[in-house]
């Protein structure tokens, strides 16, 4: 609502929260996807979009490797790339290019 008021031109792009743990049932990541679920609700495609890029960190099994996230929570550095890579598309979209 503030950034609306101040900026009503503005689009946010509410990404969903990334996985942790490494397994699929981690009990952190079973929280996470609940609250993505929850957030995703804020978004009303025409201020806020929402977006989950998650299995750009995953393997095909769901797991979530160390090569990934050292700690199983934040991205390693190499993993920025892909992160822009993967928001790129929306953002030039939200931006009108």
């Amino acid at each position: 609502d503030s950034i609306q008021a101040k900026q009503p031109q503005a689009k946010v792009l509410l990404l969903a929260i990334f996985p942790r743990g490494a397994q699929p049932n981690d009990p952190m990541r079973v929280l996470n996807e609940k609250i993505n679920t929850l957030i995703q609700g804020f978004a009303d495609d025409r201020s806020v979009f929402f977006l989950n890029i998650n299995e750009i960190f995953l393997n095909e099994d769901g797991v979530l490797s160390e090569d990934v996230m050292d700690d199983l929570l934040h991205p390693n550095a190499d993993q920025y790339s892909r992160w822009a890579q993967a928001i790129e598309p929306e953002v030039k979209t939200l931006l009108g290019e």
